[in-house]
């Protein structure tokens, strides 16, 4: 029997590993929203701020800001704690338990895994120590052992144990920690701070206790200042003093003097009384100390302000502003659009993310985007819940279509309520959308040529519940719905003339294990891939196939790369079957970067082969080398050319077709690199400026070869210079 044990539990380990190996072949990028700011702690190299979509760091001399997600290491995306050390490394703390140390100098990541399933609350920094708070209480770490040297889990006669340590603070001679129950200190050289009598627990009723306070600081005297929603209080010499009245956001002590933050902006203590200090923006929080500054956060913006000049700085922190992420998308102009649930939809520029929702843009009236696609005149087009669509030009200029213009039909209990579920382009440069629960009974809409043409009932669509729609090869439009199954609809390219419609129903009489179709995608051999919440099926002529295997049976969505590849969103993971290899492969968050299991949607955009994932936690964008070859091989395209390894990394080969093969050489016509057609697996490779033994070519002018099956050839020149 244990032999048996220990094989499954080698097997299991060889899968996670093979996944993990496989998920680090692609490259990996997060977008996700900064907001949120949890924590912050600043040293002179910089001002580190923890969010929930990973760490913002602002470089205080060169006002650079850069940021830390799950792409870069971080091991969890819920940050609840952060500690800067003098050398400009990070101590982490996530709610999973999880603490991490970043090297900024090394860019390397260290992970602890002591207290995995206790969340951290807080890190206190003490030279080679760190005081950090648990949901048991408080344990101390050594750094330089890299091991737990003990975990205070009774702070006191007075409270109960295994209380949350909410904040912690401490000098040379005590450490002091705010609990639910009350403020408990300690002498850090006691004999035994595991013994409760150690720790003497200050009354509650008479300050502000424990459950409110939100901010502590000591003072070189050993003056202990807390803050809570009722007010700002001094602890010493065994009393509790009331200093400020109203609801603290922050403390901080700066060069000897005491600043706290309320609603209405910045205070300083001068004397017994409150300094407003100018400029002060409103409900500053997070308040840390630089060297001359001191650090904020407000707005979704961070802010620095200069006590010896009086001068504010901000810093825009450049995310999307929510990561309940429904649908993500690159356009034809190579711009990232996200649309989420409740934030309105963002663009992606090079000057940052402009968002365009009800506080920005008269003509939204929903916040809740749900699909989004491209026109052929470049327009983008987003469906909403309850809003109708929005369309949104080259020129940022927005129209809306709903009930009351005449363009959609509302909802059985309010009329202009409008609710579009998925929307695509067909083959014809159609744009079709799903007018979910349509009181009109036509929930199925195509704009052709600026008219708005409509189907439902009478056309064979028997359902109002219609929530994807996909267009395979010969342009048959695979409707799902969300009580009916599957409705194949073929208007020949022809949506304004009905006599020639043709549609099929498909439902779980057929085979097909629910009548609620989640997702569907045709790959080049014309089978359609469909999900439901009920397993994956594949649709080929007459016949309907399950697939076992995957990680959840719950699939969101389907979607197939250039490669005939296919990828499945479920609510536990990433599922990737390889037709190279006719194998699957799963991707979590635990074996790859993912940024959280909990898929909502897929876009595969063929051209660039990137595959966006969009998840309850933002976005996992993957890089593959699956973009769709071309049908015909025309003219190659290379950039950047020049190629500057050193710089660039990397020279792009585009414009590749199907079966491709390619050659590079020297001017005088010797090979140095051969990508044989199993090596190219899309429209596009890269090359570093190595030979096929991996020595570094020299700087000159090289030729590149390219055939295909077909006999077609074309030629390119790429300049390298080392």
């Amino acid at each position: 029997m244990r032999k048996v044990l220990l094989w499954h539990i080698a097997l299991i380990a060889a899968i996670f590993f093979e996944n993990a190996l496989r998920a680090q072949q692609f490259d990996w990028n997060t977008i996700s929203a900064k907001t949120n700011i949890s924590s912050s702690s600043v040293s002179d190299y910089a001002a580190w701020f923890g969010t929930e979509g990973g760490i913002v760091r602002v470089d205080p001399k060169s006002s650079v800001i850069s940021y830390l997600t799950k792409t870069e290491g971080l091991a969890s995306r819920e940050i609840t704690s952060i500690a800067s050390g003098a050398d400009g490394s990070v101590w982490i703390g996530f709610q999973s338990g999880h603490m991490q140390h970043y090297s900024s100098s090394s860019g390397l990541w260290d992970t602890i895994e002591d207290y995995i399933d206790h969340p951290i609350t807080y890190i206190d920094l003490s030279g080679d120590s760190l005081f950090v708070g648990l949901d048991i209480g408080v344990s101390l770490y050594i750094v330089s052992k890299k091991e737990v040297k003990e975990t205070y889990r009774h702070l006191g006669t007075d409270v109960d144990r295994d209380i949350t340590a909410n904040f912690i603070v401490h000098n040379k001679s005590y450490i002091i920690a705010a609990t639910d129950q009350s403020i408990s200190i300690a002498k850090i050289n006691s004999a035994n701070l595991l013994d409760p009598s150690a720790w003497q627990n200050i009354s509650k009723t008479e300050g502000p206790g424990g459950l409110n306070v939100n901010s502590m600081v000591l003072s070189e005297s050993g003056e202990l200042f807390a803050g809570s929603n009722s007010g700002g209080y001094s602890w010493k010499d065994n009393v509790w003093q009331k200093i400020y009245s109203g609801q603290v956001l922050s403390l901080l002590m700066f060069n000897n003097k005491l600043y706290l933050t309320d609603k209405n902006g910045m205070l300083r203590r001068d004397g017994a009384n409150w300094t407003p200090v100018t400029g002060s923006p409103a409900n500053l929080e997070f308040l840390s100390a630089g060297s001359d500054k001191i650090w904020g956060a407000a707005d979704a913006s961070i802010w620095s302000y200069t006590p010896d000049s009086g001068l504010w700085n901000s810093y825009k922190i450049d995310s999307i502003t929510n990561n309940l992420i429904t649908s993500a998308f690159l356009d034809d102009m190579g711009r990232e659009w996200v649309c989420s649930r409740g934030g309105g939809f963002f663009l992606k520029r090079s000057s940052g993310w402009t968002i365009f929702d009800r506080s920005s843009e008269q003509e939204m009236w929903s916040n809740e985007i749900m699909c989004i696609a491209e026109d052929s005149n470049k327009n983008i087009w987003t469906g909403s819940w309850g809003g109708g669509v929005y369309s949104v030009d080259t020129t940022d200029v927005i129209t809306r279509y709903h009930p009351k213009n005449g363009y959609l039909a509302g909802v059985s209990e309010d009329h202009n309520y409008c609710v579009v579920r998925d929307m695509v382009k067909d083959n014809y440069d159609n744009l079709w959308m799903l007018n979910y629960r349509a009181v009109n009974g036509l929930p199925l809409v195509c704009v052709h040529n600026n008219n708005w043409i409509y189907f439902g009932g009478s056309d064979g669509i028997n359902s109002i519940k219609l929530i994807s729609i996909s267009v395979d090869a010969a342009g048959r439009k695979w409707i799902g719905s969300e009580d009916k199954g599957i409705y194949v609809f073929d208007d020949f390219g022809t949506p304004e003339q009905r006599t020639d419609d043709i549609v099929t129903h498909i439902s779980s009489s057929d085979g097909l294990g629910s009548n609620t179709i989640t997702g569907i995608a045709g790959d080049r051999d014309g089978i359609m891939w469909v999900g439901t919440p009920n397993g994956l099926y594949t649709i080929y002529e007459n016949s309907i196939s399950r697939h076992y295997g995957l990680v959840s049976d719950n699939i969101k969505d389907v979607a197939v790369d250039g490669a005939n590849n296919i990828w499945v969103g479920t609510d536990e993971g990433l599922n990737f079957f390889s037709q190279s290899e006719y194998k699957w492969y799963l991707f979590t968050e635990e074996n790859s970067y993912l940024v959280s299991n909990d898929i909502s949607s897929l876009f595969f955009h063929k051209m660039s082969g990137k595959l966006y994932v969009s998840t309850s936690h933002g976005i996992s964008v993957i890089s593959t080398p699956f973009s769709e070859p071309l049908k015909k091989l025309t003219s190659v395209k290379i950039y950047p050319n020049p190629f500057i390894p050193e710089k660039y990394g990397k020279v792009l080969i585009d414009n590749l077709a199907l079966n491709s093969v390619v050659a590079i050489y020297t001017s005088s016509g010797y090979l140095i690199r051969y990508f044989s057609k199993n090596q190219i697996l899309g429209r596009q490779i890269f090359w570093d400026g190595n030979d096929d033994r991996g020595n570094k070519a020299a700087s000159g002018i090289y030729i590149v070869v390219v055939e295909n099956g077909s006999r077609e050839r074309t030629t390119g020149k790429i300049a390298l210079v080392r």
